[in-house]
């Protein structure tokens, strides 16, 4: 692998993860003052997951990455052509599935300026007070009865945070905003369920209209700030397609480096131990991304119940899809042939794990929201960092750990130990003796030959005897296991 290779990943890599970072920087800075953990929790799909498990995603895919710039870059006829076409590609795909993620018509809470959300009061203004001598916090306020069509954006997003902490989902919160005009309603729609808009308990119509109240007014917030809108949002218009271009690159070295596992092996056999760590930890750790990402999806469709209509959430299952299979085909095809057992167990890991996934969707999004979603506490994003620093640790430790030796190959004997040419032979013109049939000698056929070339394979096997002086065949048959011609 070159230098070359390596300096440039590491570069585009090194600029990947600090928009990685930053982003989650400039939003604790800005909203320091209005409870920033509790938004990043609520998006963690962006704010927690990019500067953790993003970034140990990074320090696995390194070598495979610089691996897979090498191999076509050097050993790919064409290559330096298809991998510039391709990376092009990849570019041009990441800004047009950034514009369609950005079309979005409710904008995200974080977007608007902090004065903004500060000074926002609910609508009717003044709608929630707080009880008199009531030990809840000011952002825990106690709603007067049937006065807010919705309670201030950030005591909405506190309320879905604090029922996430104390329940696994939010699966019953879930109303249908848009019910089928062919099909009977649901009797489910007349039960009064707590909304989060407005936190009170209402019907499924009642509570969709102060959900499309709470999506107006933000979009109405957004637009009165004539573009003059938060630091975050604008740095995260800016670099998301940073991001998304990091999926895709993801996804386009796991896939490609599988299909061209044969010749990683043959031309890079001494990392080929690093690689399968990389990708077997980046696997892991990328499959946590689509199980944010439905935790955030949930939590917003609570908060603005149409959120589900946008083309971002519309295309989320098929993200989902894409990474499952993606981990699988790296699970499957990607092990060295010779650990067998290593591969068999995640070959096993990862069908029961698609089973799983298939038949338990709802209720690993429900667990989504709880542990790593709008639920989560700080406790538990410690825990996650204390598992990647274990995750970065291994990988350290397996960069400086020596790749175990390629036994050396002897001179005319097959990749199996088995002699190429049998002792006795030539694979070439010796002198008096032809590269095809000899007068007097057939290729194998003689008896003479024959019996001599048996005795000299089987001496062979350990070491390759110099060629005996004289005439003899070019090409002799070996005899097959057991000894019978």
């Amino acid at each position: 692998m070159s230098l070359g290779s390596r300096t440039f990943v590491a570069m585009v890599f090194a600029v990947l993860g600090v928009s990685f970072v930053v982003t989650t920087a400039t939003l604790m800075h800005e909203f320091r003052d209005l409870d920033w953990f509790s938004i990043a929790a609520f998006y963690s799909h962006l704010f927690i997951f990019f500067p953790t498990v993003g970034l140990l995603a990074l320090a696995a895919f390194f070598v495979p990455a610089a691996v897979f710039v090498d191999l076509y870059w050097s050993h790919v006829r064409w290559g330096r052509i298809r991998f510039a076409v391709g990376t092009l590609l990849l570019v041009a795909l990441s800004l047009l599935l950034t514009r369609v993620i950005l079309s979005g018509a409710v904008p995200a809470i974080w977007e608007l300026q902090p004065e903004t959300i500060a000074g926002d009061q609910g609508n009717p203004r003044r709608c929630a007070e707080t009880k008199v001598g009531s030990p809840e916090s000011e952002t825990d306020s106690v709603l007067l009865p049937n006065r807010c069509k919705r309670v201030p954006v950030m005591d909405a997003l506190l309320a879905v945070r604090a029922v996430s902490q104390k329940r696994t989902g939010l699966s019953p919160f879930v109303r249908d905003c848009k019910p089928d005009p062919f099909i009977e309603p649901s009797p489910e729609n007349a039960l009064k369920r707590y909304c989060f808009p407005n936190k009170q308990f209402q019907a499924a119509a009642e509570c969709c209209a102060a959900q499309a109240v709470l999506s107006q007014d933000l979009t109405d917030m957004y637009a009165a700030e004539d573009g003059q809108h938060s630091r975050t949002g604008r740095l995260h218009r800016l670099l998301l397609p940073l991001k998304v271009f990091f999926l895709l690159v993801v996804l386009v070295i796991g896939i490609l480096l599988a299909v061209w596992r044969k010749e990683v092996d043959r031309h890079f056999p001494a990392h080929a131990s690093r690689i399968e760590r990389g990708v077997l930890v980046g696997a892991i750790a990328m499959l946590l991304w689509p199980i944010t990402n439905h935790a955030f999806i949930q939590a917003a469709t609570v908060l603005y119940g149409g959120y589900g209509d946008g083309a971002y959430a519309k295309m989320s299952p098929l993200f989902s899809a894409i990474f499952g299979m993606w981990a699988l085909l790296l699970i499957m095809f990607f092990f060295r042939q010779h650990e067998r057992d290593l591969e068999a167990a995640g070959k096993i890991f990862g069908g029961v794990a698609s089973v799983i996934a298939v038949m338990k969707y709802n209720q690993i999004i429900d667990y989504s929201v709880r542990f790593v979603g709008s639920g989560s506490d700080a406790w538990e994003v410690l825990v996650l960092c204390g598992l990647i620093v274990a995750a970065f640790a291994a990988l350290i430790w397996a960069a400086s750990t020596p790749e175990a030796a390629t036994p050396p190959r002897i001179s005319g004997m097959s990749a199996g130990g088995i002699p190429a040419t049998a002792p006795g032979a030539s694979s070439g013109t010796t002198p008096g003796a032809s590269s095809g049939a000899t007068p007097g000698a057939s290729s194998g056929a003689t008896s003479g030959a024959s019996s001599g070339a048996t005795s000299g394979a089987t001496a062979g096997l350990d070491a390759v005897a110099p060629a005996p002086a004289g005439p003899v065949a070019t090409t002799v048959a070996l005899d097959p296991p057991g000894g019978q011609p």
